[in-house]
């Protein structure tokens, strides 16, 4: 996103306040970046505020960008960048939260109390789809519509348009990351299922924290559907070509999620035309449009009668693909980039007008 900003800036000075492994991935840019204090803990939310707070307050800066929310005690106009559904969908939070460490509750409520407050005051906020931003204005109603704005994302680094999956009839089903929101226990279920006997699952990601009342949930459900054999833990990834090896070693991508701001799985499978299958959350329908099968949150017997039924129907399977690759044509982070610089100097001309006056 900051390389797409850059040539757009025109004029105008950035200051980037990074983390400082961030700072290491924008060695040859111009923009100016400043890296964070970072520690562990509450010391962690302590330091960034105290140092985001310290720089925009400072003479030269006009209007600031966020992401998620702006420290107390903040003088310049700023906007935010909403990316997390955790902090606006919580109508099932005793669900998702289940299987979360106490700690992470605590954190959960916090940012949400947090964001509520930074997102009264904010100039503009940014929500990455329609849904998203429909989910904010249902829980604060008393943010001006006009000032909520929606802007899709560009493709992650795993999604190569120049790598095409071959799209053929297939048991091997891949899903990625493990959090109790995202719901795998759902695929795990489904093949239980009669026609899922043959199916194998391969997970990408590690629990995090390890040895999480989730992990000891996950391990023992699959003990008790016997299905051990036919699943495998891959571990986390961080290199996106060795993502994209799994994922054409692999015939089906299944994108469970109870909650999503944004789903990067579905755009990579649906770029690389690999057939999705995913719960269907208004963000999964907003994202596949016509290239991914549905399936109601929840019902693993829905799941492997829908992944069954991908396998079978050659002709459909293809079609889906071709309609999946169409719908991720567009996206790209300069568009992304554009709705941001456009916000910020919305928010500067604003805080211009109002100190002439």
């Amino acid at each position: 996103m900051l390389a797409a900003m850059e040539p757009l800036l025109g004029p105008h000075h950035l200051n980037v306040l990074a983390a400082p492994e961030l700072v290491t991935e924008l060695p040859n840019s111009s923009l100016t970046v400043t890296p964070l204090t970072t520690s562990e803990g509450l010391g962690r939310f302590i330091a960034l505020n105290r140092d985001i707070r310290s720089a925009a307050n400072s003479s030269d800066i006009s209007a600031a960008m966020f992401h998620q929310f702006a420290p107390e005690r903040v003088n310049v106009p700023y906007v935010l960048r909403l990316t997390d559904a955790h902090l606006v969908e919580i109508s099932d939070k005793g669900v998702l939260e289940q299987y979360e460490s106490r700690m992470a509750r605590l954190g959960w409520a916090a940012k949400r109390f947090f964001f509520k407050r930074s997102a009264r005051r904010a100039s503009a906020i940014i929500c990455a789809t329609e849904s998203l931003a429909t989910s904010l204005k249902a829980i604060q109603p008393e943010i001006d519509p006009a000032r909520i704005k929606v802007a899709n994302y560009g493709p992650s680094q795993v999604a190569d348009g120049s790598v095409r999956h071959p799209g053929k009839t297939g048991n091997r089903l891949l899903t990625m990351h493990i959090r109790p929101h995202k719901n795998i226990e759902v695929i795990l279920r489904s093949m239980a299922q009669p026609e899922m006997e043959d199916f194998t699952l391969t997970v990408l990601g590690t629990l995090s924290p390890s040895a999480s009342p989730y992990e000891a949930f996950i391990k023992s459900l699959i003990d008790e559907l016997g299905i051990e054999r036919r699943v495998q833990f891959a571990g986390y990834l961080s290199d996106p070509a060795q993502v994209r090896e799994f994922m054409l070693a692999h015939d089906m991508l299944v994108v469970s999620s109870k909650l999503e701001s944004w789903s990067h799985n579905i755009l990579e499978g649906l770029a690389m035309g690999m057939p999705v299958v995913a719960s269907d959350l208004s963000v999964h329908k907003e994202l596949g449009s016509r290239g991914t099968w549905l399936f109601p949150v929840n019902s693993h017997v829905s799941l492997a009668k829908t992944l069954s039924n991908v396998r079978e129907d050659e002709s459909l399977r293809q079609c889906r693909i071709s309609d999946g690759l169409d719908s991720v044509s567009g996206l790209s982070w300069d568009a992304y980039a554009a709705a941001c610089v456009d916000a910020l100097r919305v928010a500067s001309m604003d805080a211009l007008s109002r100190h002439r006056i």
